[in-house]
């Protein structure tokens, strides 16, 4: 971890690119620092563009940092966990098929797949955590070059439910024509031609070995 003083010169140097007399506000956090930028009042030109980027996470480890917009520190910092945390997860050719799909690091539509859940589940029926963090996570998007879409989808009917044969497993997707489930412990299923099989025991794992990006 870099030590304070020097994470201080980076984004010392960072703000004065934008103004000279510009004085930065560092707040330290696990993976590094947090730096907010504040700038004196000026009068520019109507054809000046002014920088949005206001704030930089400065990694503790690789001194790189990334931009980010007015946010409380708070958000800055679940932003820059879930981005390195993805990291981790996915590796870049993955990422980026995420990407143009719409999703994100820390997406989360939880609200509206309650919503989903609460209209169209089986009466009675609990949403499991497993599904919940994935649908949250991955709801709606459709990755068209690989045939991979989620629900919810616009116009779906009920919840559907894939016999594994040893439970059922709520479907969250569909690869081609087939199904994607999940089960009560996070287990995932495809429904393939014949009896269904489980591809993995977590989502993070099955998610590139249902598209082909395991090489």
């Amino acid at each position: 971890m870099i030590q304070p003083d020097e994470a201080r010169e980076i984004a010392q140097r960072w703000a004065h690119g934008f103004h000279p007399e510009a004085s930065v506000q560092l707040e330290p956090f696990e993976l590094g620092y947090v730096a907010h930028r504040t700038a004196p009042e000026y009068e520019g030109r109507a054809d000046e563009v002014f920088d949005a980027q206001v704030s930089i996470v400065i990694d503790g480890e690789t001194r790189e940092t990334t931009p980010f917009a007015a946010l409380p520190t708070a958000a800055i910092v679940r932003l820059y966990t879930a981005k390195r945390g993805a990291e981790k997860r996915f590796s870049a050719p993955l990422r980026g098929l995420l990407g143009l799909a719409g999703w994100r690091p820390a997406r989360d539509i939880g609200l509206a797949v309650d919503g989903w859940w609460s209209r169209s589940a089986p009466a009675g029926r609990a949403l499991p955590a497993a599904v919940r963090a994935v649908v949250a996570e991955f709801g709606g998007l459709s990755l068209q070059p690989v045939g991979l879409s989620f629900v919810p989808r616009p116009g779906a009917g009920t919840v559907e439910l894939l016999n594994t044969g040893a439970g059922d497993a709520i479907v969250i997707g569909q690869l081609r024509k087939d199904s994607v489930a999940i089960d009560e412990d996070g287990g995932v299923w495809l429904s393939g031609e014949g009896l269904p099989h489980q591809i993995s025991d977590n989502f993070d794992d099955a998610l590139p070995r249902l598209l082909g990006l395991t090489g």
